[in-house]
């Protein structure tokens, strides 16, 4: 079943002490991974500069941008067309300081995604605490996990699930680079692919390493009246995220989704040789 899955490690140069624990968590899984070197924001000026735009990066968020979130981007993005050069059919993509919480739970959860390919195209493995209503669980992966639909926005990149069409959707998306990459992460009607969440999720980051990231920013925001933008960015967002999740049903009764995921996974078993019973 592993052979099934590429696993791709973004690290940088100056984090071998991330990059030796995520090669142990992953060594102990006997999952295969390969590291790719991440791009440090002091390599920015290496990037052409059709490929991002600042100014519109500081529209979208409201404050001032971090070179970091930029080059993170495009780490990610790097991630990504590793996982398009290579032949398995799905995609793991971690940051360097994610924490996979049970590894066996872990194996069960990617068996089950295997065995239901048509369910998704994107599955978050990994999300940072949020006071959001939980995601609607569309049918049962593991006794502990199910696969669930995103209604509000999750945060954090440092674990997740792509198939090859997704991958595709995403690499041609990003460039210029004009947000934040979770952001397009948690956009699928950008390129309409079906976007998951596993819950409760199975990967979390890990705690006693610091962000690369610096957050100070955050707090540098400018008067309210200069980030007019940002609010009609989320507004949008807002809406363009209700009609997605509207147009695929998530509204409809627990029991009419759990039904179409179970003849979903049916007809994944019938493709790859017939119903086990």
């Amino acid at each position: 079943m592993l052979r099934d899955f590429a696993a791709f490690v973004i690290n940088l140069d100056r984090s071998p002490d991330r990059l030796r624990t995520a090669a142990d968590q992953l060594d102990r899984m006997e999952l295969g991974w390969h590291r790719v070197r991440a791009i440090d924001a002091t390599g920015l000026a290496g990037i052409p500069l059709a490929h991002y735009n600042t100014e519109q990066f500081e529209r979208h968020i409201g404050r001032q941008v971090d070179p970091t979130e930029i080059a993170l981007a495009f780490s990610h993005l790097k991630a990504i067309r590793s996982f398009l050069d290579c032949a398995a059919p799905f995609g793991l993509i971690f940051e360097d300081d994610f924490e996979i919480l049970d590894k066996s739970e872990l194996l069960e959860i990617l068996a089950a995604l295997a065995r239901c390919p048509e369910s998704w195209d994107l599955v978050r493995l990994s999300c940072s605490a949020s006071r959001h209503p939980h995601p609607i669980a569309i049918g049962p992966l593991t006794g502990k996990h199910a696969l669930a639909a995103p209604l509000m926005k999750f945060s954090c990149a440092a674990a997740y699930l792509i198939n090859r069409r997704a991958a595709e959707a995403l690499a041609a998306a990003m460039l210029p680079v004009v947000e934040p990459f979770d952001y397009l992460l948690d956009s699928p009607w950008l390129h309409d692919h079906t976007y998951r969440i596993v819950w409760p999720v199975p990967i979390r980051q890990f705690r006693r390493f610091g962000h690369t990231i610096d957050y100070s920013f955050r707090a540098a925001k400018p008067p309210a009246w200069r980030r007019h933008g940002a609010l009609v960015r989320r507004i949008e967002t807002g809406m363009r995220r209700f009609a997605y999740n509207s147009r695929r049903g998530f509204f409809v009764s627990p029991w009419v989704r759990h039904q179409s995921f179970r003849i979903s996974r049916t007809a994944a078993r019938v493709s790859v040789g017939g119903v086990q019973s």
